[in-house]
């Protein structure tokens, strides 16, 4: 059996039952508490202190990101900023990252230095710090970053963190800012397409430059809520994600996603397959019930738009206004 055959989402699962039969038990009496592991946006742990949390990302050329759109300091900025995403879909602040980069031989040494302008420009904008890392020689480039993230144990000693398996049946749906507006940046940059500027450019930053809410996942934690991901893969596989993993399901009602006027006026008839399927938006998209959402909504600066609620029936339902249902195209890695 080969990759293409089972696709991303199989293949953890192969790989998560291997490690999970050679994992190591940790003594009761332990320092340190494993409380989740492969299948989240990040694993977390704990000592007496705070929980801590770990995530791995990676950025390789011709598939995450392409020479001919991408500058060295927008490939910076990104390839810290996805990883920052998953520390915030976890609520919790960066803390420390190492960074391993594949580079050919004849790259300029200036060129390095925009791209980990990018990586310092995104650590100042949202947290963290590089503490180490790797550097060879590859054929084409490639950058992987772990990052570390941290939050401190509240007044109650509870170790709260957000987490996919934690949605319940009459939960609200809700998501932070817009969404498709990456994918429609990616669609001009590919077919440098002919759209007013302004537009092009909000578009192109969407994709480019994805402004990872980590303040807001730590609001989101503090307030009580439990069940988060970071929308990287599109809303529709990101909410399937939540719903197996919390053994529910969801009805998302499409009238109800926020999308940008920039990316309706340049996609008049994709710009709903864009915000269902497009990806790397790097919004959050959460869960909790109705009265915890509603309250959240009227605190926090954060532009956040119920979309829909958890159910009991473990199938996602996407229906328009007339409540239609709409066939859903899930995106992955490795089925082509």
């Amino acid at each position: 059996m080969k990759i293409n055959e089972v696709g991303e989402k199989d293949l953890i699962k192969i790989l998560d039952k291997l490690i999970s039969k050679n994992k190591k038990k940790l003594k009761s009496n332990s320092l340190v508490n494993q409380l989740i592991s492969i299948g989240d946006d990040g694993s977390v742990w704990s000592d007496n202190s705070a929980n801590y949390c770990i995530t791995t990302d990676s950025m390789i050329e011709n598939v995450h990101f392409n020479q001919q759109f991408t500058n060295w300091q927008d490939l910076g900025w990104k390839a810290i900023s996805v990883n920052q995403s998953d520390i915030a879909a976890m609520g919790f602040d960066p803390l420390y990252c190492v960074v391993s980069i594949g580079i050919p031989k004849n790259t300029e040494i200036q060129s390095l230095k925009k791209l980990y302008k990018g990586m310092i420009e995104a650590i100042k904008k949202n947290g963290g710090e590089i503490v180490g890392g790797d550097t060879v020689h590859s054929p084409i480039i490639t950058i992987n970053i772990s990052m570390i993230g941290i939050r401190k144990l509240n007044n109650d000693n509870k170790r709260n963190f957000l987490s996919r398996s934690k949605a319940k049946p009459k939960d609200l749906i809700a998501v932070t800012g817009y969404l498709g507006s990456s994918a429609g940046g990616f669609e001009i940059l590919k077919n440098t397409q002919n759209v007013e500027g302004k537009i092009t450019k909000y578009l192109k930053k969407a994709h480019l430059k994805p402004q990872p809410k980590v303040q807001t996942g730590i609001e989101l934690c503090d307030h009580g809520i439990n069940s988060a991901i970071d929308i990287s893969d599109g809303l529709v596989q990101d909410i399937t994600r939540i719903c197996k993993a919390s053994n529910v399901g969801a009805k998302i009602l499409t009238n109800k996603i926020p999308v940008h006027k920039y990316l309706k006026k340049a996609f008049p008839e994709n710009w709903l397959s864009f915000a269902l399927n497009g990806g790397e938006d790097y919004e959050l998209l959460f869960t909790g019930p109705s009265n915890l959402i509603k309250q959240i909504c009227e605190k926090t600066k954060t532009k956040i738009t119920i979309i829909g609620e958890i159910t009991k029936s473990k199938k996602v339902e996407i229906v328009n206004k007339t409540n239609q249902k709409i066939t859903k195209n899930e995106w992955e890695h490795f089925i082509k």
